[in-house]
């Protein structure tokens, strides 16, 4: 599945609409269901085994406009039931692929290219709920647009969002979430004939 985000930074003239309405349209928004990551393995199994959660949602929301060159947060990411209770912090990172468009001024250096990799972050607070946590924050751009290219179109695909343990950023023991749908298996009802019974 193909996640897009468009940050078209400070394009009005792009979108046909005045700065004040800009200022109060709604924006577009999108959620990726979170699931305990898996790594391959004999057996395949959860990346960090020691660490589970009940749920969990990215939302990714398009930039405002006219801000974007200065609002770097795109979204907040949230996982419920965390166990154990986390020492304090989980780290969110998130990558794609963000293509930029053409440039109106020619001064966007960026303008016709493609750049792939980390491009947002999070630092995901844990609060304590019971025997479990909450673990939620908010996502921001790792560097703020470029003045120079904040009228141009940029789209972001091939989204991946990743949760780690915070003391174990971008190791895979340190894993824990990962977009995917959790898909949950069933025994069968072999006394009334239910599909799958010899």
């Amino acid at each position: 599945m193909i996640s897009k985000l468009v940050a078209a930074s400070a394009a009005i003239a792009l979108l046909g609409v005045t700065a004040a309405q800009a200022q109060t349209r709604n924006t577009a928004r999108s959620s990726l269901r979170l699931v305990q990551a898996q790594c391959p393995g004999m057996p395949a199994g959860p990346c960090a085994p020691g660490i589970s959660f009940t749920g969990g949602t990215a939302q990714i929301t398009r930039v405002k406009e006219p801000r974007a060159v200065s609002n770097t947060q795109f979204g907040r990411i949230n996982l419920n039931g965390v166990f154990p209770l986390p020492a304090s912090t989980l780290t969110a990172q998130v990558s794609g692929t963000q293509i930029y468009g053409s440039d109106p001024d020619a001064d966007c250096p960026l303008a016709g290219t493609q750049v792939t990799g980390l491009f947002g972050t999070s630092t995901m607070t844990c609060i304590p709920q019971g025997p479990t946590a909450r673990c939620r924050g908010k996502l921001f751009f790792t560097a703020p647009t470029a003045p120079q290219c904040s009228d141009v179109l940029r789209t972001i695909a091939d989204i991946t969002v990743e949760v780690y343990d915070s003391a174990s950023v971008g190791d895979p023991a340190g894993l824990i979430a990962v977009p995917g749908m959790a898909i949950l298996g069933r025994t069968p009802d072999c006394d009334s004939g239910g599909a799958g019974c010899p």
